[in-house]
């Protein structure tokens, strides 16, 4: 019987998170940011393709540098982790 349980919960958990993923990185996904005074958008094409839109130069790379982030945020804490030692 705890078998069963246990796959349903992990059926039910798997169901959820890739629901939730599935609606964050969503093609059309469209964030605004504040950078000081400048509004920045960053949308999102078909092809979940990040564009910035920003009033000047240093707006601009701050957007970009969080649409990095988004997109390659455990990428970025694996190789932190492997300069660290920490990675087993």
């Amino acid at each position: 019987m705890d078998v069963k349980k246990s796959l349903v919960w992990l059926l039910l958990l798997t169901a959820l998170g890739y629901m939730s993923l599935r609606v964050l990185f969503m093609p059309g996904y469209v964030s605004i940011l504040r950078y000081g005074t400048d509004d920045i958008t960053i949308t999102r094409d078909q092809f979940n393709i990040p564009h910035v839109k920003a009033p000047n130069r240093n707006a601009a790379y701050y957007g970009v540098g969080y649409a990095t982030a988004e997109d390659r945020l455990f990428q970025m804490h694996m190789k932190k982790m492997i300069s660290q030692g920490r990675l087993s």
